[in-house]
């Protein structure tokens, strides 16, 4: 049974992660970071490149196949997305999952502020965030 974090993007799931498994003393994984690496370019520009509903079914078979395969103990960072997947949702089952809140203008401020912010496809527009 792994823990897996969920939330909105900018609540601080990869932080948490990271500090979680450290303090666990096991590895975690980060979702986003993982499909990246699947797609071998950005996720913005896989939303430029295949558009959003594209983008949600490798998200979302990528996180199963996270979520089948983790190990006790195991920390698991899930994009802020990858949880409206009703196949995702029922994958949970069977681990701790840890929702982290966050305030809208919080969340905002984080995004914008870490590299590569401005590259997130759903935190181009202030009002529509």
């Amino acid at each position: 049974m792994a823990y897996v974090l969920i939330g909105f993007m900018g609540a601080g799931k990869s932080t948490v992660a990271r500090e979680l498994a450290e303090a666990l003393g096991t590895a975690h994984l980060d979702s986003d970071s993982r499909l990246q690496e699947r797609l071998g370019h950005s996720l913005a520009r896989e939303f430029e490149l295949s558009g959003e509903p594209a983008f949600r079914a490798k998200e979302e078979e990528l996180v199963c196949e996270l979520l089948s395969a983790a190990g006790p103990e195991q920390v698991l960072a899930l994009g802020g997305g990858s949880v409206l997947s009703e196949r995702v949702r029922g994958e949970l089952a069977g681990h701790r999952t840890v929702l982290l809140d966050v305030e809208a203008e919080m969340a905002w401020e984080r995004v914008r502020a870490e590299p590569g912010g401005q590259e997130r496809p759903l935190a181009r527009d202030r009002a529509a965030f």
